[in-house]
């Protein structure tokens, strides 16, 4: 009878620790998913700029098309 209680006693400790290590894990990827949303975020304002900034040119391109596409309008 004591073997099966040290053997389920064993086994409660291993799950124990494995479910301690998959919440450490699973807060490790939120903190990473976290700061990779963050660097997106700031990637994708850093273009939208760059963007904006290349329409504001009169002399590109797109620059041209904006404008034609305004006032053709």
């Amino acid at each position: 009878m004591s073997d099966i209680a040290l053997l389920v006693a064993e086994e409660f400790e291993k799950r124990k620790d494995l479910a301690r290590g998959m919440a450490q894990f699973n807060s490790w990827v939120f903190s990473k998913a976290s700061t990779l949303r963050n660097k997106v975020r700031e990637e994708a304002i850093l273009l939208k700029d760059a963007a904006i900034k290349e329409l504001e040119k009169p002399d590109s391109t797109p620059g041209v098309a904006a404008i034609d596409g305004v006032f053709s309008a």
